[in-house]
Formats: C-alpha cells, structure tokens, sequence
C-alpha cells in the first residue's frame, strides 16, 4: 500500500475515523491493528520479522532495567547481535560473498560464489535503527523500558513511519502513545497541507524528474556532455522530492492521529556547506549516526586523528546502510572527506571570513548564494555515484562530463537535444520546480504549513485550489509509483 496509491487514500480516512471514535484507552489498539494491516499489505511473511525484532527488543530491554551492571551489557548485546545480523543477512549477505569470491580471485585462488535468493522485508534497515536506538536508550537511561508490549509494538510498527522513517526515538514518541488526546482541529488541517506538499512534491516533482534521470543513467553508454549534468542534477531533485515527499506524508498523516513524528528535511539545498547539508537531510537518521556511532565512537573529543576517523567511519556505515554496494560506500566516504575538509580549511586563518554563517537569514545574500550554489554542485557530484547502477558507469560518467565544451554552444545545444524534452514537458518540469524553489526558499524563515493557516480563508482556499491544480495538471501520466528509499 503506497502511500501515493488509492488504497491509501482509502486506508487513511478509515484509520482517522475509527481512531477519535474509539474510547482513549483503546486508541492505541485500533494504530496497532492498522499498522500491522498496513505492513500486511506487503507481504504477511514480512511480519514474522518485524514481530520478532519486536519481541526481543522488548523482552531484552525488560531485563536491562532489571539487571546489575554486567548482565546489562549482556542483554544490550545479544539483542543488537540478532536485530542487526538479521538485517545484514537480509541486506548484505550477498554483497560480502561476492566482495570475498572477487578478492580471492585476484590471488588465484578461485571459490564458488554463494549467494542467498532472500526478499528482504521492507522497511527492516528503518525498524532495526529504531528498536536498536532504543535498546541503547533504555540501558544509558535515556527512556524507560515500556512495559506495555503493545504499545511498545506500535512504537516499532507505527505505519507512517515503518517503512522509510523518520526514525522515531522512545522518548519523544512512546509517551504519545500513552496520553489521552483531544482531536486538534488545527494540528489535523496542518497535517492535510504538509500531506498534500508532500505528494506533489512525489508524483509530479520526482516522478517528471524519474523519467529523464532514468533515460539517461540507464543508457549510461549512449550519452556524454551536457546531458550527463543535466540528468544528475535532475537525480538531485527527484531524490529529494522523493524522499523528503515521503516523509511530509508521513509526518502529516501521524498529524491527523494527534501524533508528532520527528522533522526529517529542512529545505536541504539551501545548505552553504556538506555539516549543514547533514544537520537538514535525512535528519532522523543522521542525528542517529550522531548519537549511536559518531559520539560512542569519541566524536571530536580525542584529538584530530581520531576525530578524521570517527566521521569517515560513520559516514561508511552511512553509505554501506543505504546499500550493499561499492558506490554508496564510495558515495558516505566522499560526504565523510568533505566534511574534515571542510573543518579543516576553515580553521585557516585568512578562510574564517568564508565559514557557513549560523545566521539562516544570510543565507541569500550574494555570499551565502555563492556559498549554497557550491555546495549544491558538490552534492549533485557525489550523487552520481549514488544514482550510477555500478562503479564503472558512475567512472564513465565523471569521464564524459565536459566532453565537447570546447565549444561551448554546441556541447549545451546537444545536451538539451538528448534530453528529449517536448514543450509540454517543459512547461510541466519549470512550473513545478517553480513552485518548490519559492516554497522552500519561503521554508528557510517560515513554518510555511502554519503560515497558510493563519492567512484569511480566502486566501488559504485560493492556495489550496491551485496545489491542487498543479497536482491534477503537471503529474504525468507515466507517474513513478515507487518510493526509492523502499529499497534501503
């Protein structure tokens, strides 16, 4: 059940209604019973998994509360030992076994590749973070162990978030689950507009942006020059819409519940450089690498050698959770360099001028422009190892970027040719990317879903029917379904 699909249009009214028409004691029961009917909707074989990462997170946290001090550390370890050996059989198995059969064949020592044809369930790199999260939080005293398994279930299990996050945290969601609320009319029409955002921003910003980036990178050999920066820049908004979309209707549908899902996406290519980008894409899980990799690590607290090795060291589990794959490990490691160089140049004396501003105000004045437009491009770069279906592909496309600008009009002209874009499209590709550049350049200084509530109905109708509008217009009709992140 897509989020994006009618079924959910369907789903979700089903779920507003009978959660504030039950009595508050039993609300809790009726988010459990449709969140496991939501996972169901997948594949009821993908629940053996969810309810067992469930069970022993549960069970074991129990026991880290009742435990002296070595029993503890027991009972965090076992359970992390299942939860993630679960996930990287599921998820990396395969990509180990090969790595092993190609090494050892480089020494002429030829092994039988031995691979294991698995499904992984959906959503399992998101449940895991979180139950592991949890544990941790649980034995530093962070949270208490819930002692209800069924809520403690629906904290796992939650359908906004099960599949692609936000990544919840124990302390500020399970408490949720707990209190008796009252409907907020205004919390629930906020939720509407940020779902609504969110789909426009996945079925006509990423899914126009779908069709190009798959032309182009999936005929890798076909193409060079112009068309190679155009479809990568193109990948950078079709990710962010993608993702970002998911996470608005994820968040606006816990909203029309009464519940508050952590913000995952601040307008992150409004970032002046790679720290700030992180600090506002994929926040729930970046702050999680923060809190259970970066700082137990030792963070920055244990000299300079030890600080460049905790952030590379990070940002490889960071590209290797996104994908068993040599280019995403290529693709955290790059974002983990950039970010110590970029510490370390900034503490150059004559360079302190040009460091990122905390100010976001600045961020569009000449300086903080140039800035955002520099980083962007360097994101846009490490993108492509990313988006390239295999490191010789991402190779040759850093290889053919500028083929042919030695002649400036020709190499653009040829570009935009190989694009295939009719009129139509490109009045659906600059209305819609129009429409997000002021909306998130708006997002920089404003709550701009609680902005719009507060203008007179009018006016705020006025808005609602042109979105609506867009959406109706500009969607194509080839529209990308899927979500990427379903895949890691």
């Amino acid at each position: 059940m897509l989020f994006n699909s009618l079924s959910y249009a369907i789903f979700l009214p089903i779920v507003f209604a009978l959660f504030w028409l039950t009595p508050k004691r039993f609300r809790w029961a009726v988010l459990l019973a449709a969140s496991y009917y939501f996972y169901m909707s997948w594949g009821i074989k993908y629940c053996i998994w969810i309810a067992l990462t469930t069970a022993v997170s549960y069970f074991c946290a129990r026991l880290i509360e009742k435990s002296d001090d070595k029993r503890k550390k027991l009972f965090l370890v076992l359970p992390i030992i299942f939860i993630m050996g679960t996930l990287v059989v599921f998820k990396y198995f395969n990509f180990f076994s090969r790595s092993l059969t190609n090494l050892l064949s480089m020494f002429s020592l030829p092994v039988g590749e031995f691979t294991l044809n698995l499904v992984m369930p959906l959503g399992i790199s998101f449940y895991s973070f979180q139950s592991v999260g949890y544990l941790a939080d649980v034995y530093s005293g962070k949270t208490s162990a819930q002692k209800h398994f069924g809520k403690y279930a629906l904290f796992v299990s939650f359908f906004p978030h099960v599949l692609s996050g936000p990544i919840g945290r124990a302390d500020k969601l399970m408490p949720q689950f707990e209190c008796e609320k009252k409907f907020d009319f205004d919390q629930a029409a906020y939720g509407i507009r940020q779902l609504v955002w969110g789909l426009f921003k996945k079925i006509v910003v990423s899914s126009l942006c779908a069709g190009i980036v798959d032309e182009v990178y999936n005929s890798i050999g076909n193409q060079k020059g112009f068309v190679l920066i155009c479809a990568t820049v193109f990948y950078a908004f079709q990710i962010y819409c993608d993702f970002s979309g998911y996470s608005d209707i994820a968040i606006g549908s816990a909203k029309l519940l009464g519940i508050d899902l952590m913000t995952n996406f601040k307008t992150p290519y409004m970032s002046q450089s790679i720290k700030e980008f992180w600090s506002r894409w994929h926040i729930s899980l970046s702050t999680w690498f923060r809190d259970y990799i970066y700082i137990p690590l030792g963070g920055s607290r244990k000299g300079n050698f030890k600080y460049i090795c905790n952030i590379l060291i990070t940002f490889l589990v960071s590209g290797l959770w996104h994908g068993a794959a040599v280019t995403f490990v290529i693709w955290g490691l790059l974002h983990g360099a950039l970010q110590v160089i970029e510490t370390y140049i900034y503490k150059i004396s004559f360079l302190k001028r040009f460091a990122p501003k905390k100010d976001e105000k600045k961020i569009l004045c000449p300086s903080g422009i140039i800035k955002l437009i520099l980083t962007f491009c360097v994101i846009c770069f490490t993108w492509i190892f990313f988006r390239a279906n295999s490191l010789s592909d991402a190779g040759y496309i850093i290889s053919h970027l500028f083929s042919g600008i030695g002649s400036p009009a020709a190499y653009f002209k040829a570009g935009i040719s190989a694009l295939h874009l009719n009129n139509e499209m490109i009045i659906r590709l600059a209305a819609s990317m129009l429409a997000l550049v002021i909306s998130d350049i708006l997002f920089v200084k404003n709550d701009l879903y609680y902005s719009i509530g507060k203008i007179k109905p009018v006016y705020r109708w006025i808005v609602y029917i042109i979105v609506l509008l867009m959406i109706f217009v500009l969607t194509p009709s080839n529209s990308n379904s899927n979500f990427i992140y379903f895949q890691f």
